[in-house]
């Protein structure tokens, strides 16, 4: 089968788990990268060096084209996640998203109006634990990872 019959034989917009694994893995290396940076060093990534995985992803794509199994959509399609990943572990919004998920629940305990918007949290991706919540504010304990699974997944 030619290169060309093989092409036409594919399903049109069908998302190849190669695909899928380049773009979880580019995800999971800025990730670390923000997280290392900004959470362990407490070294503020200003807007230019927070786009440098996604400059390298490019450069790295055009310069070893000819060996990734890659077509050029699929290649665009993992620039514009990385790109799309980026507002929401940049620019300080880790941080500011893992200390910010239990934060209603801690706080309406003290704070008795933040009550009545518990039940529209209650269906979002954030933390729900309360004790892994205590723990995130008082700390002195492991982190509760069981906990934060759906949390990490889903953001």
């Amino acid at each position: 089968m030619t290169e060309d019959q093989e092409q036409s034989s594919r399903r049109p917009g069908r998302l190849r788990f190669r695909v899928l694994a380049l773009i979880l893995v580019m995800q999971a290396l800025m990730l670390v990268w923000v997280a290392d940076s900004e959470m362990a060093r407490n070294v503020y990534l200003v807007c230019y060096s927070i786009m440098m995985p996604t400059a390298l992803y490019l450069l790295f794509a055009r310069a070893l084209r000819r060996w990734l199994p890659f077509e050029d959509h699929e290649l665009i399609l993992g620039y514009i996640v990385l790109t799309a990943t980026i507002p929401i572990i940049g620019f300080g919004g880790l941080r500011f998203l893992t200390t910010g998920m239990g934060y209603l629940p801690f706080f309406s305990e003290t704070i008795p109006q933040f009550a009545r918007y518990l039940p529209a949290v209650k269906n979002l991706p954030v933390l729900h634990d309360m004790e892994a919540i205590q723990q995130l504010y008082r700390g002195g304990h492991a982190v509760p990872w069981h906990a934060w699974i759906v949390p990490i997944g889903f953001w």
